[in-house]
């Protein structure tokens, strides 16, 4: 989840602002923290139980968890998400002399080989 969020942890540390460019990587997030609460019982609060989130049965979207199962779930999500949100600014602010070491190269090549990453 760290993972998934440094786009936008970076922009919201360098740029002081986040785009819309990270959607897809705040939905990835959300989507996984949700799987590790409902479907994996991977959470004291909502229990070692393993919730199928949804499933579709004669064109009819259901799912098999109470109301409060599912606020429980995304309020423990939210948590997940908001630290590994924070965990990766963390990482960018820490990092940020590097981060722009590596702005600057890919402005001159365009790529950059592993190699070359690793060395920073």
């Amino acid at each position: 989840m760290i993972v998934m969020l440094g786009g936008r942890a970076a922009e919201e540390v360098l740029l002081s602002t986040a785009s819309s460019g990270a959607t897809d990587d705040l939905q990835r997030t959300t989507d996984m923290a949700l799987k590790q609460v409902l479907a994996f019982g991977m959470s004291n609060e909502v229990g070692l139980l393993a919730y199928n989130p949804e499933y579709t049965q004669a064109g009819r979207d259901f799912t098999n968890f109470s109301n409060d199962a599912q606020f429980r779930a995304e309020v423990v999500a939210q948590r997940l998400v908001m630290a590994a949100h924070d965990m990766a600014k963390q990482i960018v602010s820490t990092n940020q002399d590097k981060v722009n070491v590596l702005v600057d190269l890919l402005l001159q090549t365009k790529e950059v080989e592993k190699t070359e990453l690793e060395q920073l």
